[in-house]
């Protein structure tokens, strides 16, 4: 789809890992049956300790497909493919909280926390806490945050009362972007696939707006929510630019009126919050370029009846993203991505 750029017990969840601030310790989890850090980002380079699954490291940036690491002194490098993010949740104990765009007091606000708020962090500088917020890093004050106990994390499992409707871009007559030998229609329909296997093995009712290579108009697809009595409906896309340079994952709800038909989404805010879920989870999984959450008036988002987003993962204009999106593994990684930030949305709801 061508689109412009535009002392108690903390729990621990494991995510694969989101690129890393080098102003920021960010923990990471090895996720092999060991791993070697070495001297320099590469292979080929001296091996400094050899460090067993499960062990905890702290990660200060990432170059290419490696990371930085403080370890024991020393700075040493791991490669990112056995390497998860190590998130923390706290309770937020203050009347509200400041989410800022820096780790100072006198940054910009870019939103806050309510008291009583379960939040996750993957990370700290200083006397801040790393969190994610609208798809990006941001940071919260420590001194009002306490540690989740295990007891107070009771998830909401999927159940066959959950319905979700998968929209698998284009199809038939309309390949969507193309590029590298790849065509749109054809990626997002193993992505959705894949998202659905995934999601049923939660416990949720899924359906897809097409299973095979056939044409669907936009209207259609956004009546098939109402039709079916899904609860979310997500719109899986590739994206494309007339620059090769553009690349990365985008997702986006629709917050205003259309300027034709003066249509909106009946519920801005809970796709918006959907969306910042999907981004982040699947720009945890897949390591693409973060650009974000945005607000666009789509027909499959602004006609729908229930919370809509479509998520863009990758440009098949960009030979980087292309090569990734060629493979099976990445794939699946985007499948897995979409699936989280599905399921922490109906933890929520």
């Amino acid at each position: 789809m061508k689109k412009v750029l535009l002392s108690v017990v903390v729990v621990l969840i494991l995510l694969p890992l989101a690129v890393i601030h080098a102003s920021a310790a960010t923990n990471v989890q090895v996720n092999a049956t060991s791993l070697n850090l070495r001297e320099k980002p590469s292979t080929s380079s001296r091996i400094i300790a050899n460090v067993p699954n499960g062990t905890v490291l702290q990660a200060i940036s990432t170059t290419g497909d490696w990371d930085k690491i403080s370890y024991k002194g020393q700075t040493v490098y791991a490669s990112d493919q056995y390497l998860k993010l190590y998130i923390t949740k706290y309770k937020v104990n203050a009347t509200s909280l400041n989410i800022r765009e820096t780790p100072s007091t006198s940054a910009r606000i870019l939103g806050s926390y309510a008291k009583g708020a379960i939040i996750s962090t993957h990370g700290q500088t200083g006397d801040w806490k790393i969190v994610t917020y609208n798809g990006r890093d941001a940071y919260v004050s420590k001194d009002y945050l306490i540690a989740v106990t295990a007891s107070n994390t009771t998830a909401k499992p999927l159940t066959t009362g959950d319905v979700i409707v998968l929209d698998p871009g284009h199809g038939g007559s309309d390949p969507g972007a193309a590029g590298y030998g790849l065509y749109e229609k054809n990626i997002t329909l193993d992505i959705a696939k894949r998202a659905k296997t995934k999601l049923e093995a939660n416990g949720a009712k899924v359906y897809l707006t097409r299973s095979t290579d056939v044409y669907v108009s936009p209207d259609a697809r956004a009546a098939y929510s109402h039709k079916v009595g899904a609860d979310i409906f997500v719109s899986i896309h590739n994206n494309s630019y007339t620059s090769s340079s553009a690349n990365g994952l985008d997702t986006y709800y629709n917050g205003s009126r259309d300027e034709d038909d003066n249509r909106i989404n009946p519920y801005p805010a809970k796709s918006k919050e959907l969306a910042t879920f999907i981004q982040s989870s699947t720009y945890s999984a897949t390591r693409l370029k973060n650009n974000g959450v945005k607000s666009e008036s789509f027909i499959v988002l602004r006609k729908n009846t229930v919370p809509s987003v479509l998520v863009e993962v990758g440009f098949l204009s960009n030979s980087y993203d292309a090569s990734l999106l060629k493979t099976s593994s990445f794939r699946d990684k985007s499948a897995l991505g979409i699936t989280n930030g599905i399921v922490s949305y109906f933890k929520k709801y």
